[in-house]
């Protein structure tokens, strides 16, 4: 049974939307003003709070401010009541955090849709959240441990046969700096990409707008072919990697425009076998000059159309059927990257046979003298 807090100051409205509720079979517990029901929302953690906007000493959005500051009740679903119908109050309160805005008087159909709707929503959200808890605690544990797990291990061996008195042999020495970079490596891309995405998730709409107004790049080719380079070398496939690229100014910050080649470039390879190229070629469209046009394809395992649709932070496609290293960060930083310098995307791809993605980006304008 889902737990309602109604505050309200007028009693009636109070007392009629308690009845309302109750009628739906909700639990409602109920507060005669913003500083009551700021106390009875910490100590009973409600499934959704329906607030009055008007209310002396304290209103509802100071309640709502408060609230959405506090960890236990800032993902808490928020109605609020008034007797207003100005559409900039409407906008307003929904832009400091609000969920639903409802209009006195409120009829029961209205009211009851409004709370079903949001209910249902909060309990989608915590589902997907226990959902990346589990997921969390499986894959992201296991990419830590195994690269920590290589470092520990061979710094563990070499560090007995040096206490030992004894010298290893050039071959472990080798063998044992190898793995130990490699995971070194393996742990920087896997910080480097969680600090990315989170800075990149919690972006503002002004953020996003700032960015979008950097000055336009130009001369990164060379700084992407070195990093296209390095990400075959890692996959110990250099002559698999086939450049036929061409540069235009940017309206893109480099290295997010970077990152999200070398992320496209990277399941490339990650989904395809030695042997199989992965073709990256670019123009700039000659009916459109303002769109620089860029593609990569494989001719890997490919996937089903469908399957882009799990994709999200921590997935991967058909992890269960094929165990690959990786959170599975790389396309949703992609995609993020892409919606914040509204980038399009065109992707084909089938099982078996491979995938080839198109990415469209603004080009900058050239000015002449």
């Amino acid at each position: 049974m889902a737990r309602i807090l109604i505050i309200e100051d007028d009693q009636i409205m109070r007392q009629t939307l308690c009845e309302m509720l109750e009628a739906e079979g909700y639990e409602v517990l109920e507060a005669a003003d913003g500083a009551a029901g700021i106390e009875r929302a910490r100590q009973t953690l409600p499934d959704l709070i329906i607030s009055d906007l008007r209310m002396p000493i304290m209103g509802g959005d100071e309640v709502l401010a408060t609230l959405r500051r506090e960890a236990a009740t800032e993902a808490v679903p928020f109605i609020f009541l008034t007797g207003e119908r100005d559409q900039d109050l409407q906008r307003n309160v929904m832009n400091q955090g609000a969920d639903d805005f409802l209009v006195k008087p409120v009829r029961l159909k209205k009211l009851s849709s409004a709370v079903q709707a949001r209910l249902k929503r909060h309990s989608a959200y915590h589902h997907q959240l226990e959902q990346l808890r589990q997921h969390v605690t499986q894959v992201v544990s296991h990419e830590f441990n195994t690269p920590l797990n290589a470092i520990l291990g061979y710094s563990s061996l070499l560090q007995e046969m040096l206490d030992d008195g004894m010298i290893p042999d050039e071959d472990l020495l080798k063998e044992a700096v190898q793995s130990i970079q490699e995971a070194g490596v393996r742990l920087h891309h896997l910080n480097s990409n969680f600090i990315l995405y989170s800075d990149l998730v919690t972006k503002s709409p002004s953020e996003q707008q700032a960015l979008r107004e950097v000055e336009p790049i130009a001369g990164w080719l060379p700084a992407l072919q070195e990093r296209l380079c390095y990400a075959a070398q890692r996959y110990k496939r250099p002559n698999d990697l086939r450049l036929e690229l061409s540069e235009a100014p940017l309206a893109i910050s480099q290295s997010h425009f970077i990152k999200m080649i070398e992320e496209l470039v990277d399941n490339a390879f990650k989904f395809s076998q030695a042997g199989q190229p992965v073709y990256l070629k670019s123009e700039v469209l000659s009916q459109d000059t303002s769109v620089y046009q860029l593609s990569i394809s494989d001719h890997g395992r490919g996937f089903c159309h469908n399957s882009l649709h799990d994709i999200s932070a921590l997935r991967q496609i058909d992890r269960q059927r094929y165990m690959q290293d990786g959170v599975g960060l790389g396309w949703p930083i992609v995609k993020l990257i892409a919606q914040i310098y509204r980038a399009t995307f065109e992707i084909t791809s089938k099982p078996n046979e491979g995938t080839r993605i198109v990415l469209n980006l603004a080009a900058a304008a050239t000015t002449t003298d």
